[in-house]
């Protein structure tokens, strides 16, 4: 997978990614400073190298009648995220409505995709879970080794064919990173249950969750997401080809530069099936 990926069961690549109060990425990391540990067992680090490279990102945009208010930030911050980008980077587009609307394939083309944005409207139900579902199914045909998803969402969900833990273990076998910016937009109960599904999916994967309650988190929020800049941690696992899940835990301990430290990595990976 992507966030830990093995190919090899005797090697395997570990992202995280490290920043400080207020989002700023950590520069300089050794690997004296990290400790990994798989299934509570300690693992030596063979390489800590800084990574940043083209992305494939699949944008989720929550366009249901619940996020009509919201729906212009929205916009704006997807017209942002892109903006930031890497020529190389490539996008898609599914909408979240009675049933997700693939909007755009994978492209580089950020112009076709800002402006098919700027002319959503919303209205209707939301089936969260299902574009969630049908757009990680599109990147697995994506140009780059990196993938990442960008969910924007109230949380609500009233149509959906999958459960929200179908996608959850679905997502856990992916090589996506989640981001997610929950908007508030009330207090449904469902809304709020799935703004907590949605924040663990981010951290399980290895990404962020942010809360947006107001206009004025927008952003603050775009300030803080980075989905390039990151860390690759190689080390060699010991496990058997059993086809089981294996839990990760990477430990920063404080301070580095002087100041405590975020951390956000895949919660884990697959071990290679030696049946298949």
């Amino acid at each position: 997978t992507r966030g830990t990926s093995s190919s090899d069961v005797n090697l395997v690549l570990s992202y995280v990614q490290v920043s400080v109060r207020g989002g700023r990425f950590i520069t300089r990391l050794g690997m004296e400073q990290v400790r990994l540990l798989q299934d509570g067992k300690e693992h030596r680090i063979l390489n800590c190298a800084r990574e940043s490279s083209a992305v494939s990102t699949g944008i989720v945009l929550d366009a249901s009648g619940s996020m009509e208010s919201y729906l212009d930030l929205a916009r704006a911050a997807i017209h942002e995220f892109v903006k930031g980008g890497d020529p190389e980077d490539e996008f898609s587009l599914t909408l979240v409505r009675d049933r997700p609307k693939p909007e755009i394939g994978l492209s580089n083309d950020s112009a076709e995709l800002r402006d098919r944005v700027s002319r959503i409207s919303s209205g209707g139900g939301t089936a969260l879970w299902d574009a969630i579902y049908l757009e990680a199914q599109q990147m697995k045909h994506a140009r780059h080794p990196r993938r990442a998803m960008l969910v924007i969402s109230d949380g609500g969900d009233n149509s959906s064919r999958y459960r929200s833990s179908e996608v959850r273990s679905f997502m856990r076998e992916t090589d996506i990173t989640i981001y997610v910016i929950g908007v508030h937009t009330g207090s449904s109960r469902i809304a709020n249950a799935g703004r907590y599904v949605l924040k663990r999916l981010a951290e399980e994967t290895g990404g962020r969750y942010f809360d947006a309650y107001s206009a004025k988190d927008f952003p603050r929020i775009m300030e803080k997401l980075d989905i390039r800049d990151q860390y690759v941690l190689a080390f060699s696992p010991n496990v058997t080809l059993d086809g089981k899940y294996h839990k990760i835990r990477i430990e920063v301990p404080p301070p580095v530069s002087g100041q405590r430290v975020s951390l956000s990595w895949r919660r884990g990976y697959y071990a290679p099936n030696a049946r298949y």
